[in-house]
């Protein structure tokens, strides 16, 4: 028996309501904001259920950390004009990274960024301590057909605001070439020794950041624990007014692409994309990569291009 037109159309629908998967927090309370997960495609995919939500990076107790008190400043509430924590701040009296800041940054010219640290004895309101206290904005992580996963914006961030850090198990060099996965490996490297964040099987809505060779955030390596080793928090920044709806993006980096460009191609689709089909076809053909001089920090994959 043929099914009415009304009926079969209703079914469909319900077929397509059902394939949207949307889970209302995917950091289980871990932030201060809820993020959502929406996949409105019909591909049906989830989140791996091994993957674990965390909002800092998990260095599993074998790094050793040693309190510098020389980082310390001595002011009793929040930090005052004079004080060296705001002679070294790139922050404005709003918390946002100075116009100056977002320009250097993009340029990977801003250096180590020095938050307040725990030593500190100004109060959590001082203006030098902005990435330290996690994600604020509002942030959602959803499917596209074209690349799988990606983060857009809730509403409006303003240029300079910080969106989110990126973290993840902090793993040495060595460990990160046993683990034979670089999709979502993240290095570090610091005067004497080189480590990596690794977000594939813990992480948080960074590692769902994709690529763009018009970045509308900022990669800023940034300090607040009073260690002696310093190694710094890779946080990302509003580079200008990003609009509710947009996609979040970073750039990777050409040392990046000098390696995945002979596999796929970069579909980011801006006017001044750097690695599309034709580079790659190009690539192919004389079988080697020759890479621009690579001035921005090492990004992390996320392997959804």
């Amino acid at each position: 028996m043929r099914l009415p037109e009304f009926l079969r159309s209703y079914i469909d629908r319900i077929g397509r309501e059902l394939k949207l998967r949307k889970f209302f927090d995917i950091t289980m309370g871990r932030e201060h904001v809820s993020i959502p997960l929406e996949n409105g495609t019909d591909d049906g995919a989830t989140l791996d259920p091994s993957f674990e939500y965390i909002n800092a990076v998990d260095d599993h107790d074998s790094f050793q950390t040693h309190i510098d008190f020389s980082l310390a400043c001595r002011c009793t509430n929040d930090c005052e004009i004079d004080c060296p924590c705001l002679a070294r701040c790139t922050y404005d009296a709003d918390g946002h990274l100075t116009d100056r800041a977002v320009e250097l940054a993009d340029k990977a010219e801003l250096g180590v960024l020095l938050e307040c640290s725990s030593c500190c004895f100004c109060s959590n309101k001082c203006r030098s301590r902005v990435a330290q206290k996690g994600v604020h904005c509002g942030l959602e992580v959803y499917r596209t057909r074209k690349y799988g996963w990606a983060v857009r914006s809730c509403s409006l961030i303003l240029k300079g605001s910080f969106v989110c850090e990126y973290t993840g198990e902090l793993i040495s060099d060595a460990d990160a070439d046993r683990r034979e996965d670089d999709t979502y490996l993240f290095e570090i490297i610091d005067e004497t020794s080189a480590y990596c964040i690794d977000a594939k099987f813990k992480g948080n809505v960074s590692r769902f950041i994709n690529h763009s060779c018009e970045a509308n955030l900022v990669t800023l390596r940034v300090v607040w624990d009073a260690n002696i080793r310093h190694l710094p928090h890779i946080c990302f920044y509003a580079k200008r007014d990003i609009q509710q709806g947009e996609e979040l993006t970073i750039d990777y980096g050409s040392q990046w692409w000098d390696v995945k460009l002979k596999s796929f191609p970069c579909q980011c689709g801006s006017k001044s994309c750097k690695y599309t089909n034709t580079a790659r076809e190009e690539i192919l053909r004389n079988g080697f990569v020759i890479a621009e001089e690579n001035k921005q920090l090492e990004e992390p994959p996320n392997g959804k291009l």
